[in-house]
């Protein structure tokens, strides 16, 4: 094993991790099969853009809890991850290999439309979204609950009327 150096004892970036090797190792077999990092930018803006739109389609369409929980945890861990990362782990490897991301497009055409931030940094406009889209979630959740609670029974139940029966 390596002596850990001066430059990795102070929080840079590991050189010889075995995560960043598989991540270099692999980006260099997909290089060799003539694939550019543009491209490899480009799956990584296709898989957020799967993430954000699939969501929205579960969040407009969707009335299943169960469906609707999954999709609670997944905003959770994204999250987790933003706080862990400063910044959404789709939107850093966009950066890194498209030099954009979607966190900037987003920032650039609210700009445009005079919707602005206070403060300039995408990591808080981020958690400002993540945490309104499981608000959403969340009440949603509730109000379909709420709703499928008020059977018939219930609402009989709650009148006081517990002899009341409907016959043919």
């Amino acid at each position: 094993m390596k002596p850990a150096t001066k430059k990795s004892m102070r929080g840079g970036p590991p050189t010889n991790h075995s995560v960043r090797q598989l991540s270099n190792s692999t980006l260099r077999f997909f290089s060799g099969l003539g694939v550019s990092r543009e491209l490899v930018g480009y799956y990584y803006q296709i898989l957020h853009y799967i993430i954000i739109f699939g969501g929205g389609f579960v969040i407009l369409f969707n009335t299943n809890p169960v469906h609707l929980i999954i999709l609670l945890i997944i905003i959770s861990l994204d999250a987790f991850a933003n706080v862990v990362v400063h910044d959404c782990p789709l939107t850093a490897l966009e950066r890194k290999y498209l030099k954009t991301s979607l966190s900037a497009d987003r920032r650039k055409n609210m700009k445009k439309a005079n919707i602005l931030y206070k403060c300039n940094h995408v990591y808080e406009s981020q958690v400002e979204l993540i945490v309104n889209m499981w608000t959403l979630v969340a009440c949603k959740i509730v109000i379909i609950l709420v709703i499928r609670s008020f059977t018939p029974e219930f609402l009989l139940s709650c009148c006081g009327n517990h002899t009341f029966r409907v016959t043919a």
